[in-house]
């Protein structure tokens, strides 16, 4: 059994041209009866742009939301490479992110946090170039923008403000002018936001999204029984593999430990969102995938055991593939 994760720990580049292949699969039922099944009244500026766009074509925004998704998955790889966080294996982080982003019901068809995951996942590579360089006020401005940006897009990712804010503590350079750049490039968004509903009188509107935000439920279904099953096996993967990692010392140099702790920064927020914002708050958990794809994905790459690394990276894709067949599980379990 060693031999099916060896072959996706190999160099080979085979798996991440397998990826959009991968992620399309999961988006088929989808694109059977493509419906945008969102309500447009509590979205968000940027976000009510694109489907204001492409309303009479939802084809165009699920095949948009999968490059979008695909994009992220790339750039989860030239983190890993960029940086050699993996000696071997380089490419899991990247397939177990698009597994995640398979099963999880909200990330199939048009969802803004699709879009916010992705720019949440950049101001953290900008936050890892500020350490890298040793320049720290524009890729902080940076951060603080792309976090902005996310909140364009999906108005509750403005409180990772929180993990920028803590990444630059983390990173060592926090005075007065790295935080007015962090408060500025979050701001710039905002104001650009304010300043076209200024000049097309429709300041009105954009009070009456953030009003709708806040009272509206933004999502209209929760992950079933067989999802919730492999949302916890997920967990428990992360968990001993962050044991692994902060336990028993497996990083051994500084950049590491501070990429790391980034990336359990980033979870932590997700975690906290969740707790205070369900059922609405289970739409992070696509942001919570890509820090748990790193931990995941690093785990399975240095796993010495290798009928325990083996099975547990089995049931883990056996878990995502029975996912798809509800009909088959609703026979298994008619109750789930």
């Amino acid at each position: 059994m060693s031999l099916i994760l060896n072959a996706f720990k190999s160099k080979q580049p085979f798996l991440l041209l397998l990826l959009p292949f991968i992620l399309t699969a999961f988006w088929l039922k989808w694109f059977s009866n493509p419906v945008i099944n969102i309500d447009v009244s509590s979205l968000m500026p940027f976000s009510h742009f694109l489907v204001n766009w492409l309303k009479d074509s939802p084809v165009y925004l699920g095949v948009l939301s999968i490059i979008i998704s695909l994009i992220t998955a790339y750039t989860i790889y030239y983190v890993v490479e960029r940086y050699s966080l993996l000696r071997v294996g380089n490419n899991l982080p990247s397939f177990i992110y698009i597994l995640l982003a398979g099963s999880i019901p909200v990330s199939i068809g048009f969802n803004p946090i699709i879009f916010s995951a992705l720019f949440i996942l950049i101001a953290f590579v900008r936050l890892m170039r500020a350490y890298s360089d040793h320049v720290s006020m524009s890729y902080f401005f940076d951060a603080g923008f792309f976090v902005g940006l996310a909140a364009g897009f999906y108005l509750q990712s403005i409180l990772f403000i929180f993990f920028v804010l803590i990444g630059v503590m983390t990173i060592g350079r926090f005075n007065l002018r790295e935080l007015l750049a962090v408060i500025i490039g979050v701001l710039l968004p905002f104001v650009a936001m304010w300043t076209y509903s200024f000049y097309n009188d429709s300041l009105a509107q954009l009070y009456g999204v953030f009003h709708n935000i806040s009272v509206l439920p933004s999502v209209n279904e929760l992950p079933s029984v067989y999802e919730w099953t492999l949302i916890a096996l997920i967990l428990f993967l992360f968990i001993i593999s962050a044991s692994s990692l902060f336990l028993r010392n497996q990083l051994n140099e500084v950049f590491e430990i501070k990429c790391y702790t980034m990336l359990f920064l980033i979870l932590l927020v997700c975690l906290v969102f969740i707790l205070f914002f369900y059922p609405s708050g289970i739409e992070i958990l696509l942001v919570a995938a890509i820090p748990i794809s790193f931990f995941v994905g690093r785990f399975f790459a240095v796993q010495k055991h290798k009928w325990y690394g083996d099975l547990l990276f089995l049931l883990m894709l056996v878990s995502v593939v029975v996912l798809q067949f509800p009909t088959l599980l609703k026979m298994i379990y008619p109750h789930g």
